[in-house]
């Protein structure tokens, strides 16, 4: 079977700043013209000679990259101090954000999050619960959110994100994977590993009113009640990507079980709501398989360059005292993969 190849060169990208020291998530916004987005989850800010250990550690950053070929690509990255705090703050109380996807429409930026809390009620703070938890059960989602950025193309410094009131979602994490396809944006909606879909006409999103999407009700069509929607794919995880491949077919990608295949997957289909092909195997991590790690978070970024599609995935150790230890983990890292190769005739 066709897999993709590893692409080291572009993993410097992300390794290059001596006081970026770690971060997941990495879903990418083309922004027009030769730059693109990044959105990353916690990220450790420090000197690289003291150590994750005495970084610090921000809910969420971005980055701006200029250049589509990310293995000649710089990035400006925001915030540059933990004193800073994230990009994306909340007001809510013991509660931090972690991107989903995110999408330019016309001159804003929307971008949605998830919003994230302690699973101990007695450490409000998310590097808190992981210090004393020590393993990946630090934490609880508990809903989603939005914010609107009128000046993507100012520098993230003098970005002010306006919250969006959220529609109700049913219990769903809508702003999984976003997509725009002719006059509507697309959202995918992750719920207990089934995908719900969401639309809005374009011009309401570029006002920053996301308060009422139709949700696809399978027979029923296009219909304004989050109770109705059906699942459009089963078995996916929290975070992945869809784009357009070409004019008959969308492809997603993920990785679907971090604990079991651990490996980047395809999947196509010739409409956004379906039928959507059975996972297949697109890149192996070289992570996968090792003892107390995990590779997760597999991206997209069809607006990048350099040959194939560009994917990226997370990874992680399951303890945080070897994540703290171990920075051959903990950075998105890329590949290259021929997606009419990995999916062939049966997966189109």
């Amino acid at each position: 079977m066709p897999t993709g190849q590893p692409w080291p060169e572009a993993d410097e990208l992300f390794r290059r700043d001596d006081a970026w020291l770690g971060t997941d998530d990495a879903y990418s916004v083309p922004l027009g013209g030769d730059r693109t987005l990044w959105l990353f989850g916690d990220t450790f800010l420090g000197a690289r000679s003291a150590g994750r250990r005495a970084a610090g550690f921000v809910a969420n950053t971005v980055g701006v990259q200029t250049g589509l070929d990310p293995s000649s690509a710089t990035v400006e990255r925001w915030p540059i101090e933990p004193s800073m705090g994230p990009m994306f703050p909340t007001d809510e109380p013991a509660e931090w954000l972690w991107p989903l996807d995110g999408v330019r429409v016309g001159d804003s930026l929307l971008v949605f999050l998830m919003r994230v809390r302690s699973s101990r009620p007695d450490l409000p703070s998310g590097a808190e619960a992981w210090a004393a938890e020590g393993s990946l059960g630090f934490f609880d989602v508990v809903g989603t959110a939005a914010r609107l950025v009128s000046n993507p193309d100012s520098s993230p410094a003098q970005w002010r994100p306006v919250t969006l009131g959220m529609p109700e979602t049913a219990g769903a994490a809508l702003g999984t994977a976003l997509l725009v396809d002719g006059d509507h944006l697309l959202a995918w909606a992750e719920r207990s590993g089934h995908a719900l879909l969401a639309r809005w006409p374009v011009r309401e999103v570029a006002a920053g009113e996301i308060g009422r999407p139709d949700w696809w009700c399978g027979d029923q069509g296009w219909q304004p009640d989050p109770t109705r929607a059906v699942a459009v794919i089963d078995e996916v995880p929290t975070e992945f990507t869809v784009h357009r491949h070409d004019a008959a077919t969308l492809v997603l990608t993920q990785v679907g079980d971090p604990v079991g295949r651990g490996v980047v997957e395809l999947r196509a289909a010739p409409r956004p709501e379906g039928p959507w092909s059975d996972p297949v195997r697109a890149y192996r991590p070289p992570e996968t398989g090792r003892a107390d790690t995990i590779a997760y978070a597999g991206k997209a970024h069809p607006e990048l360059t350099g040959g194939g599609l560009v994917v990226t995935y997370a990874s992680i150790r399951l303890t945080r005292e070897a994540t703290l230890a171990d920075e051959s983990v903990y950075f998105p890292r890329f590949a290259r993969v021929d997606v009419d190769a990995v999916l062939g005739e049966s997966g189109r």
